[in-house]
């Protein structure tokens, strides 16, 4: 649906970025136990191909006050942040979905149960200590603020003429279809 695309864009466009120096990333492979030379993913050890949000930065349309910084931030495979999604870090990883780090251990590493679920109890205190002591921090927002009101104004705005846009961009369509 565009129109929660382009309100999700405006709650993102508000959310603080700030890019991470080479040293804070070595030092958050290390808070997580990894050897910053091997980049494995937190969740499953896998081969890490990116950095999964530990809080995610909007949900559904608006922003959770969550930005893009170290301090939020995990080591991950694909599969693994695809397969978490926007589920709590706790029950996604001991749950049975496509990729959960449980199913991985069992089915990838051929671990009992039991153990499977041990290395996913020892991943979680890892995961759970680093948001303790080193996660990420929410920026209280006000939504009075006069640039907020400015800002939810012109999403209003964008979202009127939207279905004015598609309208026409419709008609285009059909039009450029009928060329081919």
């Amino acid at each position: 649906n565009r129109s929660s695309t382009i309100s999700s864009q405006f709650a993102r466009a508000r959310a603080p970025y700030i890019k991470p120096t080479a040293e804070q990333i070595e030092g958050r492979y290390r808070l997580f136990g990894i050897d910053p030379l091997q980049k494995v993913c937190a969740y499953c050890g896998g081969i890490q191909t990116e950095w999964d949000h530990l809080f995610a930065v909007v949900e559904g349309t608006q922003w959770t006050g969550y930005g893009t910084e170290i301090g939020n931030l995990i080591p991950a495979c694909g599969k693994c942040n695809q397969s978490r999604g926007k589920q709590a870090i706790r029950a996604w990883m001991s749950s049975s979905a496509p990729w959960a780090p449980l199913k991985v251990f069992m089915e990838r590493d051929r671990m009992s149960e039991e153990a499977a679920q041990a290395e996913v109890a020892r991943r979680l205190a890892i995961i759970e200590y680093a948001i303790s002591e080193h996660g990420p921090q929410k920026i209280v927002y006000d939504p009075s603020d006069p640039d907020e009101i400015e800002l939810e104004a012109y999403r209003k705005q964008l979202l009127e003429l939207l279905p004015k846009a598609q309208a026409v961009a419709a008609r285009l369509q059909k039009r450029y279809q009928n060329q081919v």
